[in-house]
């Protein structure tokens, strides 16, 4: 197979007409060019060049060659361009999976800072209905990265974490009058309406772990897929739920809803960005990453 450098000399020959500019352009001496095109010559066993008194001209075969070289050169050209455009973060794309709670809480309120920041770098958002949706898309290479509370286990995915994100058991406020009501925390769940997620859910499969740790069988009489319907369902007394404290900071403060703090605490966990394991990232997406990163530096984690 002929060696490609070859023929980007053979084309900077061509567009100059001047074995003496090609040198100059690419940085090299006459006498190496010169000997460049005899070996492509040699290799392709045709003339590919006519001296004349002002330099050198294509032949017939070297004007057929020189079509589909400057096509190839045009297209390699167009990709270098675009490489430096990443490089200087002048575009890029970035598909991303997340579920709709998670859209709205932790990508949507900083999504216009970062495309601010990055003009040119395009985003397409991909609607799972589960976390565990998003870890398949990432596997399967159909998204470049979720964003997800983080697995329990990590055998095809790298885990990013951008922080930490806090549980709490809430109700309206004349949901109930006494915790004194009931005889223990099993007979609470029982006898008043538990809002759930639904199942194939990673907050699902992880606060069921937690129920069950302190003894608590669950049984919803409501699931959904999206925690807003449970606050909504909350909110006109229907029942109590399981939601992101951070989410309705607002309602609990203005004493719309209570936090049920007579159930033991959930403990914190991690949130964070997941991309394919052992996969190169691109400029685009390390961006995107770092910027999250700060985001939800530690030091301001959900309490």
């Amino acid at each position: 197979m002929v060696d490609i450098n070859l023929y980007k000399i053979f084309y900077t020959v061509a567009t100059t007409g001047n074995i003496s500019k090609a040198s100059e352009i690419l940085f090299t001496g006459q006498p190496s060019v010169s000997k460049s095109i005899k070996k492509l010559e040699s290799e392709l066993k045709v003339n590919l060049f006519t001296r004349n008194s002002r330099g050198v001209r294509l032949t017939e075969e070297g004007k057929i060659l020189f079509e589909h070289i400057a096509s190839a050169m045009d297209t390699i050209n167009t990709g270098e361009l675009a490489i430096k455009k990443v490089v200087d973060k002048d575009s890029g794309q970035i598909k991303i999976g997340i579920s709709a709670t998670l859209y709205k809480y932790f990508l949507l309120p900083y999504i216009k800072q970062f495309l601010t920041e990055f003009k040119n770098f395009s985003v397409e958002i991909i609607d799972n209905s589960t976390s565990y949706i998003t870890l398949d898309l990432i596997t399967e290479e159909k998204v470049d990265i979720g964003i997800v509370s983080k697995p329990f286990t990590l055998q095809d995915v790298e885990f990013v974490s951008i922080g930490l994100i806090e549980e709490i058991f809430i109700a309206e406020k004349n949901f109930i009058c006494a915790y004194d009501n009931f005889d223990n925390l099993q007979d609470f769940f029982n006898q008043n309406t538990f809002i759930f997620l639904e199942k194939g859910n990673i907050t699902r499969d992880y606060n069921e772990r937690f129920l069950k740790q302190i003894g608590i069988t669950v049984k919803p009489d409501i699931v959904t897929s999206n925690m807003d319907f449970i606050i909504d369902l909350v909110k006109v007394g229907v029942g109590f739920g399981i939601v992101f404290k951070e989410v309705v900071k607002e309602d609990l403060e203005s004493k719309k809803l209570i936090e049920l703090d007579f159930i033991q605490p959930i403990p914190k966990r991690e949130i964070g960005i997941v991309c394919k394991k052992n996969k190169q990232k691109s400029i685009a997406l390390q961006e995107f990453i770092n910027y999250y990163k700060n985001i939800y530096d530690y030091r301001h984690n959900i309490r």
